[in-house]
């Protein structure tokens, strides 16, 4: 009876352990050759952010920078809001022909180069080359244009190797004097950008539409200093993990003219992320700092140049020095 009992407990037991060995080389319950540990954190999770390359672009540091975000309000504090200055001979010639009834367009384009760290996913690095070309007509008060950038990043130390950022931004401005010294502008506008992302494993792109709301008020002080002031509210809404994005940016600029024909550039910016990111995500840049330098000169009646240098400061993931030069015609 006892070795019956003995028989069939090693029976079973080998029935067991056939029936696990089958159902573990079952093709059904290996691993996928496509399997990432990675779709099972959070994006914003420090787990995701120490082993998995993708958290530079799910990061906030990403998108309120350089990401989809950052290249409108970029885009639209520089062209629209708070455009680079021109020197004053620009300026008289430009009031003088809208006074006159002339809508005045005007083709403006800009290069620049950016270097990028991101200190989280393996603190990667990235050199930007990018660049807008924009197209806008003037009348005396209203300003409609439409202006369309352009990115490419080339990664290190990322399991991003490159991403492609090409969108377009349309917008409209309204002017409103006050006295004879002030200046009073409110804008609007709407943009959608699409960013492709070349990864070490697989590509990956992302698309996100938006819109924008702002103002700004310009005084003449004396015939040298024309301070300004600016804010903006940016919303997206993307594809990916986040959904939507909250932006809001403050500034104050001053401009200097030595001459009519050449203008100085001082301005300080503060951004502050109010997007409602996922569960687990650690934000910890949700306050930062743009400062910047830029000198324009006018060689020409019709022509115009700018070159500047901007900082990205107070970012604990995040660090960024940028150089750039642009054109304005006017015709």
């Amino acid at each position: 009876m006892k070795r019956n009992k003995i028989k069939i407990c090693a029976v079973a037991a080998g029935m067991c352990l056939t029936f696990a060995g089958s159902a573990w080389a079952s093709p059904m319950n290996l691993p996928s050759p496509n399997f990432n540990a990675c779709n099972l954190l959070s994006p914003g999770s420090l787990l995701y952010q120490q082993y998995c390359g993708g958290a530079v672009t799910d990061s906030p540091a990403y998108a309120n920078t350089v990401g989809a975000t950052g290249t409108v309000v970029n885009t639209l504090t520089s062209n629209v809001v708070m455009p680079s200055v021109v020197p004053l001979i620009t300026q008289e010639k430009d009031k003088a022909a809208m006074q006159s009834g002339m809508r005045l367009r005007t083709l403006g384009a800009m290069l620049k180069y950016e270097n990028a760290e991101f200190r989280s996913g393996g603190n990667a690095e990235a050199d930007i080359y990018g660049g807008t070309l924009g197209f806008a007509m003037d009348t005396e008060r209203f300003t409609f244009g439409v202006i369309a950038p352009y990115n490419y990043m080339d990664f290190r130390r990322s399991d991003i190797k490159d991403i492609n950022q090409l969108g377009a931004v349309a917008f409209a401005q309204y002017r409103m004097p006050i006295q004879d010294r002030y200046e009073l502008s409110f804008h609007a506008s709407l943009d959608y950008i699409w960013e492709g992302m070349n990864r070490k494993v697989n590509d990956d792109d992302t698309n996100t539409v938006g819109g924008a709301v702002g103002m700004s008020l310009k005084t003449r002080c004396t015939e040298m200093l024309e301070p300004s002031v600016m804010v903006l509210y940016h919303y997206g809404h993307d594809d990916g993990e986040v959904g939507d994005h909250h932006l809001i940016r403050t500034g104050m600029n001053l401009a200097v003219y030595p001459n009519k024909t050449i203008a100085l550039n001082f301005y300080g910016l503060a951004n502050f992320d109010e997007t409602d990111y996922p569960k687990g995500t650690q934000v910890t840049d949700d306050l930062y700092w743009d400062a910047g330098i830029e000198v324009g000169y006018q060689p020409t009646g019709s022509f115009s140049l700018t070159g500047g240098y901007k900082k990205v400061l107070g970012m604990e993931k995040f660090d960024s020095d940028m150089v750039y030069i642009g054109s304005l015609w006017k015709f």
